[in-house]
């Protein structure tokens, strides 16, 4: 009897995932506003890119983790508080 081996077989779907995700790994670490325009794509970017392991392996190519696109700040007053993003990129939108 002649013993056949087979071979795993990988999904096309995990096959893009795994492009893509190689694809995102390069994206420039010093504008994370790419990172957050990637994943509101669609569902699978998003997913691809709230990955933990993403993260992880994103944080050792490039040595450091994304910078921060900013912060919101609230100011309360008397009747109701107001929230406004602050901006810490140094890039600019195009457009």
């Amino acid at each position: 009897m002649i013993s056949v081996r087979r071979s795993r077989r990988i999904s096309p779907l995990a096959l893009v995932d795994d492009a893509m995700s190689e694809i995102f790994m390069r994206l420039p670490p010093d504008n994370p506003r790419s990172l957050v325009c990637a994943a509101a794509v669609c569902k699978n970017f998003r997913r691809i890119l709230s990955d933990a392991a993403f993260a992880r392996d994103y944080c050792k190519f490039h040595g450091a983790p994304p910078g921060m696109l900013g912060f919101l700040h609230t100011s309360c007053y008397v009747e109701h508080c107001v929230s406004h993003f602050v901006s810490t990129s140094s890039s600019t939108p195009s457009g």
